[in-house]
C-alpha cells in the first residue's frame, strides 16, 4: 500500500530525497574529513618506524652528542641515532621553477630511510645513490610534478649542480613542503654547512608524549626544538580539521533547517490526506497499520537519500583529503563505515522523529472526516484585520505574509542561514585569495617589496654594499631571520624553541602588533600570541629564555603579535640583545623598499646580476610560499563547491515552502482568478512574498555575518593562538554575492509557482 505513496507524490519524493541526500553529503564529508587522514598518518608511521620524537639542534654552539647520550640514559628510550644534512640555503629550481619548501640535502641513512615508504623507484636505488642522483620527498613530486627521470637543480654559491630524481619516498616526518622535507644524494659536500639532528626512539611512548617531560625532569633544558610524532600527525591534520569543521557546522545547521521544511511538508500531506485516511479507517484499516504505511514510505525515501547522499561526500572529502593521501603516498581508506552509519543513523533518526510526531496525529482523524476534511491544529476567526492591503501582487504578497506565519519563518530561517553561509564562504575566498599579498601580517615579516637573502653569512657586508649602491632603493633593513631561542619548560608542554627575527631596531620597520610594541631595547622581547597564551604571559611581564645554552636572560614583554611562522612559535628581539650580552649575530637578510615609480621588474634583473651567487631576492609576498600554500589552497579547493550546495540546499527548502503554499492556497488562487487576476500575477505575488521576506533575512544574516566572521575564524584557527582576525571585506564581492542568491531565490519561487497554471476555477463550483 505504501508504495503508491511514490506515485501520487512524485513532486514532494523528489524533494524530500535532494534536501536529505545534500544534507547527509555534507555531514558525511564533514566526518570523513576529519577522520579517515588519521588512520593513513598511523599506518605511515608504523610502516616507516617512524622516531617517537625529533630533536632540531639550532645552534651550533648545541652539544648534539651530550644531548643524545643524555636521551639515552633515561630507561623509556630505546634508541637514538643522529641525522647529518646540509640545511639548503641555496635556491633549487626544476625547469627554472623555485622549489618553495623548507629543504635539506642528507645522504641515505639506514635508520632514518631504511623503511622510507617508496612510491617511485625502489629501496636498493634509494640507499645506492650515485653521484648527480638524488631522491626527493612525495610532497615536493606532488606539487611540482617532479617524478623520476626529471632533473633538478641547486644553485651553490660557485656552481649549479643538476640532479636526476632516481627514488620518490615519504616517512612521517617529511609529509609536507610546509615543514623539513629532505632530499637524498650520494654525498654531502664537505664545502657546505652540516649539521646534525637528533631521532629518539621510545619504548613505551611511541608518539613522544612525555618523552620531553621524562627528559626535562632529569636535565631541566632541552638546547633544541623538539618535534614528536604526534605533533606531526597533528600538523599534518590542520588544514583537515579546520575544513571539516566548517563543512560539520554548515551540514547540521542545514539538517536542522531542514527539518522546519519537511515538517511543513509532511503537515501539509496530513492535512491532504486526512479524508484519505477517515476512509481507510472506515474500510478497516487501524490507526497503527495506517501510520506503519506512512512510516514505510518516508523511511524509505530517507534511507535512499541518506545512502545516496554518503555515498556522493567521497567527492566533497577527496577536494580536501586528495593532496594529504598524495603526500603519504597512500590511497584512500574507502569506505568508513563507522562514520558513513554514524550519518545514516543520525539522519534518519532526526528526519523520522519528526514525520512520526506528525503522522502519530492522525490517530486523532475519524470516519466522519471523510466527509468534511480535518485539520491538525485548532483554527479561530481572526475578527480584526489590523492591515489593509491592496488587490496587487505586492499586496497579495504581504496579505500571504501576514496570514501563513509558518511558511514566513520557514523562508526567513532558510534564508537567513542560506545568505550567512554564502556571505562567510564568499569573505572566506576574498581573504584566502588576498593572503599571500598580505603575508608580512599573517607570518609576522615586515611588509618589505623585496627581500634579499644572503647565501653564505660571510658575504653579508659585500651583499649589504650592493644594495645600498642601488639607486631605486628607498631603504635596505639588515635583519637575522630563523635564529632559535631557547624556552623555559613548563609541563605538558613540548614547545622548546621559538624562531626569532632579530632587527638593530624596530622604528623603521613596518611590523605589526595586537598589543604592546615591538622590542625598543635590549632588554625588551615581542612574543606571538601562541607563546603568550601557552605561557600565560601578557604585555609587561617577564620571559625567561635562552638565548645561548645555560645563559637564561629575563626579558620584558614589550609586545604580542600574530603569526602562522613555526606554528606561531616566534619572538621578535634586537640585535643589541645578543650582542650585549656579548653573544655574536650574524645578519642574513635585507628588507629591501623601493622608491615610488620603479621599474620592478628592471630592478629584479639588475639585482640579480648585481648579486650573483652571494644572495638571492624574492618578491616579499612569495616568501615562505609553503606555509601560505598550507593555509590558502585547501580553502581556495574547497569553498566554491561546499558554497554551491548550500545554495542548492537554500533554493530546494525555498521550493518546497512555496510549493506547499501554493497547494495550501489553492482555493483562494482560484478565487483570485475568477476576480480576474492573471496566472503571471499571482506568480509575481509568490516571488515578491519570497523577495520581500528574503531581503528582510538579509538585513539580519549580513550584519550577523559581518559580526561573526571573525570570532569563528579564531576558532577554526585556534591551534595558532590568534587573538585577532583582520578581515578583508570587498563591498562589491558581498553585493553580488547577496543579489545572487536573492536572483536563486525569485526563480526558485518562479519555477515552484508554475503549478498556479493548471488551477481550473470550475474546480471552486466542484468543491
Amino acid at each position: 500500500m505504501w508504495l503508491k505513496n511514490f506515485r501520487r507524490r512524485k513532486a514532494q519524493t523528489v524533494l524530500l530525497f535532494v534536501i536529505i541526500f545534500l544534507c547527509s553529503m555534507l555531514l558525511t564529508a564533514a566526518l570523513d574529513t576529519m577522520t579517515n587522514i588519521k588512520q593513513p598518518f598511523d599506518v605511515l608511521a608504523n610502516e616507516t618506524n617512524a622516531a617517537s620524537m625529533m630533536v632540531y639542534m639550532h645552534s651550533e654552539k648545541s652539544n648534539i652528542n651530550e644531548i643524545k647520550k643524555n636521551f639515552e640514559s633515561l630507561p623509556e628510550v630505546d634508541r637514538t641515532t643522529l641525522i647529518k644534512y646540509h640545511p639548503v640555503t641555496e635556491k633549487i629550481t626544476y625547469q627554472n621553477k623555485k622549489i618553495e619548501a623548507f629543504m635539506n640535502l642528507t645522504e641515505f641513512q639506514k635508520e632514518f630511510l631504511g623503511k622510507a615508504r617508496i612510491k617511485e623507484g625502489t629501496m636498493n636505488t634509494l640507499s645506492h645513490l650515485k653521484d648527480g642522483e638524488c631522491a626527493i620527498p612525495i610532497c615536493i613530486s606532488v606539487k611540482y610534478d617532479i617524478h623520476i627521470g626529471d632533473k633538478i637543480q641547486i644553485h651553490y654559491a660557485d656552481r649549479i649542480k643538476s640532479y636526476e630524481v632516481k627514488a620518490v619516498y615519504t616517512n612521517a616526518y617529511t609529509t609536507s613542503t610546509s615543514f623539513d622535507c629532505y632530499i637524498v644524494i650520494s654525498k654531502l659536500s664537505q664545502n657546505t654547512k652540516i649539521t646534525s639532528d637528533l631521532m629518539v626512539w621510545s619504548k613505551s611512548d611511541p608518539k613522544g608524549e612525555t618523552l620531553a617531560d621524562r627528559y626535562r625532569e632529569k636535565y631541566k633544558i632541552i638546547d633544541g626544538e623538539i618535534f614528536s610524532l604526534l605533533e606531526a600527525k597533528y600538523n599534518n591534520l590542520i588544514t583537515a580539521n579546520i575544513c571539516g569543521g566548517i563543512f560539520l557546522a554548515i551540514g547540521g545547521i542545514m539538517l536542522l533547517v531542514s527539518g522546519l521544511i519537511i515538517n511543513f511538508m509532511v503537515r501539509s500531506t496530513m492535512l491532504s490526506d486526512a479524508k484519505k485516511i477517515a476512509v481507510y479507517k472506515t474500510i478497516g484499516y487501524t490507526s497503527g497499520e495506517i501510520e506503519k504505511m506512512y512510516l514505510t514510505f518516508y523511511f524509505v525515501v530517507t534511507s535512499l537519500a541518506s545512502i545516496m547522499g554518503i555515498i556522493a561526500s567521497k567527492y566533497i572529502s577527496d577536494l580536501v583529503l586528495t593532496s594529504f593521501f598524495d603526500n603519504m603516498g597512500a590511497k584512500s581508506n574507502g569506505v568508513n563505515w563507522i562514520s558513513n552509519i554514524f550519518c545514516y543513523l543520525v539522519v534518519v533518526i532526526f528526519v523520522l522523529s519528526i514525520i512520526s510526531f506528525l503522522i502519530h496525529k492522525t490517530k486523532g482523524v475519524k470516519p466522519v472526516y471523510a466527509l468534511n476534511g480535518w485539520s491538525l491544529a485548532h483554527t479561530k476567526k481572526n475578527q480584526n484585520q489590523r492591515f489593509s492591503f491592496s488587490f496587487s501582487p505586492i499586496g497579495i504578497a504581504l496579505r500571504d505574509m501576514v496570514r501563513d506565519h509558518k511558511s514566513v519563518i520557514g523562508i526567513i530561517f532558510t534564508s537567513i542561514f542560506t545568505i550567512f553561509s554564502i556571505n562567510f564562504a564568499i569573505i572566506s575566498l576574498d581573504v584566502a585569495l588576498h593572503q599571500r599579498e598580505q603575508n608580512n601580517y599573517w607570518l609576522g615579516i615586515d611588509a618589505s617589496d623585496y627581500i634579499v637573502e644572503v647565501t653564505k653569512e660571510s658575504d653579508f657586508d659585500s651583499v649589504q654594499k650592493i644594495t645600498k649602491s642601488q639607486p631605486d632603493i628607498k631603504e635596505g633593513i639588515a635583519s637575522r631571520r630563523h635564529t632559535f631561542v631557547g624556552l623555559e619548560q613548563i609541563e605538558g608542554s613540548t614547545i622548546s624553541t621559538m624562531s626569532c627575527f632579530s632587527y638593530s631596531n624596530y622604528d623603521e620597520v613596518k611590523l605589526p602588533v595586537v598589543e604592546g610594541t615591538n622590542p625598543s631595547n635590549q632588554n625588551e622581547i615581542a612574543i606571538s600570541s601562541k607563546v603568550a597564551k601557552n605561557f600565560d604571559k601578557k604585555v609587561g611581564d617577564y620571559l625567561t629564555v635562552y638565548l645561548e645554552e645555560d645563559q637564561p636572560v629575563d626579558l620584558l614583554i614589550s609586545g604580542i603579535y600574530q603569526t602562522y611562522y613555526q606554528l606561531g612559535d616566534s619572538c621578535r628581539l634586537r640585535r643589541d640583545a645578543y650582542t650585549s650580552r656579548k653573544i655574536p649575530l650574524q645578519y642574513n637578510s635585507i628588507s629591501i623598499y623601493l622608491k615610488e615609480g620603479t621599474d620592478h621588474s628592471a630592478f629584479v634583473k639588475e639585482m640579480k646580476r648585481a648579486l650573483g651567487k652571494k644572495a638571492t631576492i624574492i618578491k616579499r609576498t612569495d616568501a615562505y610560499a609553503s606555509i601560505m600554500s598550507m593555509i590558502v589552497d585547501p580553502q581556495t579547493k574547497v569553498i566554491p563547491p561546499v558554497m554551491g550546495l548550500v545554495l542548492l540546499i537554500g533554493a530546494t527548502n525555498i521550493f518546497c515552502i512555496v510549493m506547499l503554499k501554493n497547494a495550501k492556497s489553492k482555493r483562494r488562487n482560484g478565487i483570485y482568478k475568477t476576480l480576474g487576476y492573471t496566472n503571471a500575477q499571482i506568480m509575481k505575488s509568490n516571488m515578491y512574498y519570497v523577495l520581500i521576506i528574503a531581503a528582510v533575512s538579509m538585513a539580519i544574516a549580513v550584519p550577523a555575518i559581518l559580526l561573526l566572521y571573525p570570532k569563528i575564524m579564531l576558532v577554526c584557527i585556534g591551534m595558532f593562538g590568534f587573538i585577532e582576525y583582520p578581515v578583508l571585506y570587498l563591498p562589491g564581492h558581498i553585493l553580488a554575492a547577496n543579489l545572487g542568491v536573492l536572483f536563486i531565490f525569485v526563480v526558485t519561487a518562479y519555477l515552484s509557482s508554475r503549478s498556479i497554471r493548471k488551477i481550473d476555477v470550475r474546480e471552486l463550483v466542484e468543491d
